[in-house]
């Protein structure tokens, strides 16, 4: 009986840590900027051919990366009056200007992939990427 009732609180405990460790649907919610009055986290995409990532949210801070792709997208997780936060694909987070970003326009495909749009002419576009 000993045994059985150290099993079972094992097992509960364990449970109650997987718990613990998975985010809450709370914690991922969508929440509207008080500065642009859209969403966060949403996407958008670099405006430019060079757009300079900084580790803080000034011009007085260091370049921490150059893009140097004109619409590559970027998920926006958190915003000041003239700066977003944003993640870019590999996972790396940076400040940009928000003059740099334009809503989003672009896709990244990270495998092989056909996209199938409809167009308002009741034909489809497809893209093999």
């Amino acid at each position: 009986m000993l045994g059985f009732c150290r099993l079972f609180l094992s097992v509960c405990l364990i449970l109650t840590a997987c718990q613990l460790a998975t985010p809450s649907a709370a914690a991922q919610s969508v929440k509207i900027s008080q500065f642009s009055g859209k969403p966060v986290p949403r996407f958008a995409s670099l405006r430019y051919g060079l757009v300079n990532g900084r580790i803080g949210p000034s011009t007085d801070h260091q370049v921490a990366f150059e893009y140097e792709r004109a619409g590559m997208p970027v998920l926006i997780i958190k915003e000041t009056t003239d700066w977003a936060r944003v993640r870019d694909f590999e996972g790396d987070e940076v400040w940009i200007h928000v003059g740099q970003l334009r809503d989003a326009d672009h896709v990244i495909a990270a495998t092989q992939a056909t996209i199938s749009l409809a167009s308002s002419r009741d034909h489809q576009t497809r893209c093999s990427c």
